[in-house]
């Protein structure tokens, strides 16, 4: 199952698709109803599913696929349809451009239905302008099922298009987004402005799930890509590290900032690696305190080693040789991105949830955790994020400085400024 969203902000297209692969109980291979699975935004996912639904979360794929520098498509349904699909599409954009009508074409000779499959498409399509150096950008959707694939209209995203079993939630997201003014301070342009709200979608609908498992009945999740266009040209959006957190003020007027864990995506060619590491310590903060540090450093131990997952395109799986290539020296994520994106839980707030996300370009990020020794982090986060995340929380109601946390996660270290 599924959850795929295309909208546009000032005629910035995003494309954006979660990573989760199911299975019904017929489909499955004996070892499946006994194995542990784990996906980046939940550990032993299938625990959380009732076994008498006869489902399992089995795997990961990329459900975003850029085929061609001028054509992307992210995919519901069947994963042989979906693969055979990328495949045909592929071969025939190697040869030359195709318009809509060439590509709907081609999706209509798949004969989908027929073989009992069922396979929904979002389109992403670049096109060559009326004037040298423009281009036109079409987005659409196609269902082998023949049933409307018609848009919706979500406010400043524009027409959107929206599918999979996802389809409520990510209505729900859009919709709540887009009933107020879209702020993104460190946009400079329509490409940044997109890639910000497409990342802070993403940012919300992880961490729904890793907060409350929002998703899981609808088994999508486990992680989000997203692509736009720059330059004429389809890129998916790497360099992105998430953070899950937890404010508080305390009766100090300070804040207290709970990480809980982090996932990065970046690309290793079309391959994507995500990396996941669980985190339980605090940063505590006062915008008063003295001195004019940039940022609030110190070196920390992890509860646990770090997890890395390598994602394929549905439509690539990996040969024996690269397999083996992999296993001798696997992509190492990075956990120092230029896109910083804060999942805000305010437990003072009734767990009122928001994302804060930064973008830092060439500069140092906002938030970093580098490697250090003997399995420690070196963690530095910008002053002007703290600053954030306490304008977030407003005056809600302090904390008194001993104040049990939402959940019990033991007693992380204090990080002050250094």
């Amino acid at each position: 199952m599924t959850l795929l969203a295309s909208f546009s902000i000032d005629s910035q297209p995003i494309l954006l698709g979660d990573l989760a692969l199911s299975l019904w109980r017929e489909k499955w291979q004996t070892s499946v109803e006994s194995q542990e699975f784990h996906i980046p935004t939940i550990r032993d996912v299938n625990q959380h599913l009732p076994e008498e639904w006869g489902v399992r979360i089995v795997g990961l794929r990329q459900k975003v696929v850029l085929l061609h520098e001028h054509f992307a498509l992210a995919w519901a349904g069947s994963v042989s349809a979906a693969a055979r699909a990328c495949k045909v599409l592929e071969s025939e954009l190697a040869t030359g451009p195709l318009p809509l009508s060439g590509i709907v074409g081609v999706l209509d000779s798949l004969l989908v239905k027929e073989c009992g499959e069922e396979l929904f498409i979002i389109g992403l399509l670049v096109s060559a302008g009326p004037e040298p150096g423009t281009h036109t950008i079409c987005r659409f959707a196609w269902d082998s099922s023949g049933a409307n694939t018609e848009p919706q209209s979500f406010g400043p995203f524009g027409s959107a298009y929206l599918g999979g079993s996802g389809f409520g939630n990510a209505r729900k997201v859009l919709a709540s987004i887009a009933e107020s003014p879209l702020r993104f301070s460190r946009a400079t342009d329509p490409l940044q402005t997109a890639a910000l709200a497409g990342i802070s979608i993403t940012t919300l609908l992880s961490g729904e799930q890793l907060h409350l498992g929002v998703g899981l009945a609808e088994l999508y999740g486990g992680g989000f890509e997203v692509a736009t266009v720059k330059s004429g040209r389809i890129e998916k959006i790497g360099g992105i590290t998430h953070y899950f957190i937890e404010a508080m003020r305390l009766e100090s007027g300070s804040i207290k900032v709970i990480f809980r864990r982090a996932i990065s995506y970046d690309y290793h060619g079309t391959i994507l690696v995500v990396g996941t590491v669980e985190l339980d310590w605090e940063v505590q903060w006062s915008p008063t305190a003295p001195g004019n540090e940039q940022h609030v450093t110190c070196g920390l131990t992890i509860p646990g080693a770090p997890a890395t997952y390598l994602i394929f395109p549905v439509h690539k799986p990996p040969t024996q040789s690269e397999r083996s290539e992999l296993l001798a020296a696997p992509p190492q994520p990075s956990f120092c991105s230029p896109w910083t994106s804060l999942f805000l839980n305010l437990p003072a707030r009734g767990n009122e949830r928001r994302s804060i996300v930064h973008y830092s370009g060439s500069a140092s990020p906002a938030v970093c955790m580098a490697p250090g020794a003997d399995s420690t982090f070196q963690f530095t986060i910008s002053t002007e994020v703290l600053s954030k995340i306490e304008q977030a929380l407003g005056n809600f109601a302090a904390e008194p400085p001993n104040a049990p946390d939402a959940a019990s996660y033991g007693a992380p270290p204090n990080c002050d400024p250094q």
